[in-house]
């Protein structure tokens, strides 16, 4: 059974969508599929649409391997790079605190009121205010 040519279309324009960039979210959107992000992640790994002897060809060689080869690009994984410029410029963390109650005679009844009165007694340790 053949696939109808308006999906063949939408699954083509799936394809054109992601290598030009757009996110996988704004490429369903476009191609009017209604489908999750992940069955399009999937979809883009099938070797299928490439055809075989019992499946027509659907994408072309060239735009599989161009889809291919942004999915790397966009997989790059970035989160050592930015521990990494963290580690060389570290933010300054303040990490010693006084809980300075001076001023205050009886904490209120209501617990919120109390924790809100005792955040506002928090100071940093060694700078006045």
């Amino acid at each position: 059974m053949l696939p109808k040519p308006e999906e063949v279309r939408k699954l083509q324009k799936l394809y054109e969508y992601y290598v030009q960039g757009y996110s996988l979210k704004n490429c369903l959107a476009l191609a009017g599929v209604a489908r999750s992000i992940g069955w399009l992640r999937s979809v883009f790994d099938r070797t299928i649409y490439l055809g075989d002897e019992r499946y027509p060809q659907l994408i072309s060689r060239e735009m599989w391997e161009n889809a291919a080869r942004e999915a790397g690009r966009r997989s790059t994984n970035t989160v050592g790079v930015k521990k990494k410029k963290l580690r060389q410029h570290p933010v300054p963390v303040e990490t010693e605190f006084l809980l300075d109650r001076r001023g205050v005679k009886a904490l209120p009844e209501d617990p919120a009121e109390s924790a809100a009165l005792l955040y506002r007694c928090i100071r940093v340790r060694g700078k006045s205010q």
